[in-house]
């Protein structure tokens, strides 16, 4: 476990080290903005082509059904049923 450790520490401190060479910083590519903001755009829409492959036909939803008037209803017919019902406390 200790050599593990060790052996991080070392990958770690030669990756710092050579972040900091004059020959690899030559070497660094960097996207202009607009370049990439137009990989961000592709990558963007290959993932919506790619969910719209996956789309099951006929799986848009439903407008969901008007069930205020269903529950107006109920509470009108047991509104007479329940009119004789009360609560009373006796002390």
């Amino acid at each position: 476990m200790a050599e593990l450790a060790r052996e991080r520490k070392s990958l770690t401190d030669l990756l710092a080290k050579s972040l900091q060479r004059p020959c690899f910083a030559r070497q660094r590519f960097q996207l202009s903005p607009d370049k990439e903001r137009d990989l961000f755009m592709a990558g963007l829409l290959n993932k919506v082509d790619r969910l719209q492959s996956c789309r099951l036909i006929n799986q848009d939803a439903e407008p969901p059904r008007d069930e205020l008037d269903d529950i107006l209803s109920f509470m009108c017919r047991t509104e007479e049923v329940l009119e004789n019902q009360r609560a009373t406390l006796a002390i």
